[in-house]
C-alpha cells in the first residue's frame, strides 16, 4: 500500500492497525490517505491544536479521475472513548437500513476483531464494480442508438408491424399511395425495419482501461432480447493487452474515433462510444445491423 498522508501522521492506534493490515492484506494496490478534524479558536479563527488524524481512507488509484468519492474502496475511524469503525461498500450491516450511514459499517474495540474486519473488506474494486460505474451511461448510449431511427417514423405506427407489413407488399406491387402519411410510411420502410432490428439485437459493451501502458479490455454482451439489464448483471470477459496498438482493430479504430472526435471527457459519440477520460472508454459494437452505425 502507498501512504498519500506519512505513516507517523496517522492517529498513533491507527498506525498499528495499519501496519498489520499491510501486512496481511493482499489489497497492495490501495492508497491511503488521511482525514483530520480541527479545533478552533473562534476569537482568533485559527487552529487551537494540532491536527489529529482520525481517519484512514483507502483509495483504488485506478480511477483516472476521481469524483464523488467513488475511488474509496473502505476507510478505518478512530474516535476516543468508542469503539473503532470500519467502512466499506462491501458490509452489509443488517441493523440498519441501506439508506443509513451506518448501513456499511462495522465497529470493535478489539484491534484484532478490526483488522479482521478490515482484511475481510477493504479490497480494490471487482473488474464487474470498474464496468458499472458507468452503467447509466453505457444505458444512454445503447438507447440512443436504438431509438435513432424511431424518430423519422411516425411515432404512431412505430410498432405497427403488420400495417408495415402490407405497405411493403402493396409498394413492391408498385402502389402509388394517396396520403402524404402513407408515402412517407412507405418512404421509410428500411428506416423502419432497421428501427425494429435495434431495438432487441444483442450489443457488446468494451470498456477500455489503458494504465502505465497496459491496456485491459472487459465486455459484456446484453441478452438475446435486447434487455439492458443484462449490462449489469452479465458476466464480464476481460483481456489485458500490451500497448494500445495491439489492440483489435475495431477496439482500436473506436477508441481513436473517442480520442480525436469526443472532445472533452464525458461525450458520447452515437453507435461509437463514451469516454470518460484519457484513460478509461467505453464502447458498443452491435452484433449485427444493416447499417454502419
Amino acid at each position: 500500500m502507498k501512504y498519500i498522508t506519512p505513516l507517523e501522521e496517522f492517529h498513533p492506534k491507527l498506525q498499528s492497525i495499519l501496519k498489520e493490515f499491510a501486512r496481511k492484506s493482499h489489497a497492495v494496490n490501495l492508497e491511503v490517505h488521511s482525514q483530520s478534524t480541527l479545533g478552533r479558536n473562534l476569537i482568533e479563527g485559527k487552529p487551537d491544536y494540532k491536527p489529529e488524524y482520525k481517519t484512514a481512507f483507502f483509495i483504488d488509484p485506478r480511477f483516472p479521475e476521481r469524483t464523488e468519492r467513488r475511488d474509496r474502496v473502505g476507510y478505518v475511524k478512530f474516535l476516543p472513548d468508542a469503539p473503532i469503525e470500519v467502512g466499506s461498500r462491501l458490509i452489509r450491516n443488517e441493523k440498519y437500513r441501506k439508506h443509513s450511514l451506518e448501513y456499511n459499517t462495522k465497529a470493535s474495540k478489539v484491534e484484532s476483531k478490526i483488522i479482521k474486519l478490515m482484511v475481510e473488506y477493504i479490497k480494490p474494486f471487482s473488474e464487474n464494480e470498474m464496468f458499472n460505474f458507468n452503467n447509466l451511461n453505457t444505458k444512454q448510449l445503447v438507447g440512443d442508438w436504438r431509438l435513432e431511427h424511431a424518430m423519422k417514423v411516425d411515432r404512431w405506427t412505430a410498432c405497427a408491424d403488420d400495417l408495415y407489413t402490407e405497405i411493403k407488399y402493396l409498394r413492391n406491387l408498385g402502389v402509388q399511395f394517396k396520403t402524404e402519411k402513407f408515402a412517407k410510411l412507405a418512404m421509410n420502410l428500411e428506416l423502419f425495419e432497421e428501427h425494429k432490428a435495434r431495438d432487441t439485437q444483442p450489443i457488446t459493451i468494451y470498456r477500455v482501461f489503458v494504465e502505465e501502458g497496459r491496456v485491459t479490455v472487459s465486455k459484456k454482451v446484453t441478452d438475446s432480447h435486447g434487455d439492458l439489464t443484462s449490462l449489469e448483471n452479465g458476466s464480464i470477459v476481460s483481456t489485458t493487452y500490451n500497448s494500445l496498438e495491439s489492440l483489435p482493430e475495431d477496439i482500436l479504430s473506436g477508441v481513436s474515433m473517442l480520442k480525436i472526435l469526443g472532445g472533452e471527457p464525458r461525450t458520447v459519440l452515437r453507435g461509437v462510444g463514451y469516454r470518460v477520460s484519457d484513460n478509461e472508454f467505453y464502447l458498443m459494437k452491435p452484433l449485427a445491423s444493416n447499417t454502419n452505425a
